[in-house]
C-alpha cells in the first residue's frame, strides 16, 4: 500500500503524480493506454486550502455540481459518465445506521 500525507490538495496531487510516474503500471483500457497505481491512500490535512488545483484543467462548475450531489447523496448526476455517488449513496444509509447503534465500530467503511 502506498500512503501519501499532504497539507493540501495541490501538494497531494503533485505527490500522487510523481508516485504514478515512478511506480505506476502501464495498462491498456477501452480508452487506450493509461498508467495506474493500486492501493493508494491519501490523507489531506486542509482539503480546501489551495483549491482549485492549478494546471489540472478541471471544470470547476462541474466539480462543484458533483460535490454538491455527492454531499446530498443525489442519484441524478447528469453530465457525468462515471462516478461513485450511486454506489456510495446506497452505502451511506447503512453506515449511518451502524454508527448510530455502534459509535465505535470499525466496520463503517465506504
Amino acid at each position: 500500500m502506498y500512503e501519501i500525507k499532504a497539507r493540501n490538495p495541490s501538494i497531494a496531487w503533485k505527490n500522487i503524480m510523481t508516485l504514478i510516474n515512478n511506480y505506476g503500471t502501464n495498462i491498456v483500457s477501452d480508452q487506450g493506454l493509461t498508467r495506474e497505481i493500486l492501493n493508494l491512500c491519501v490523507e489531506i490535512q486542509y482539503p480546501l486550502e489551495g483549491y482549485p488545483i492549478e494546471g489540472t484543467g478541471w471544470d470547476l462548475p462541474a466539480l462543484e455540481k458533483y460535490a454538491s450531489d455527492l454531499c446530498n447523496f443525489s442519484y441524478d448526476l447528469k453530465g457525468f459518465d462515471y462516478n461513485y455517488c450511486e454506489r456510495m449513496g446506497r452505502q451511506v444509509y447503512h453506515v449511518i445506521e451502524l454508527l448510530k447503534n455502534y459509535p465505535n465500530t470499525r466496520q463503517a467503511t465506504i
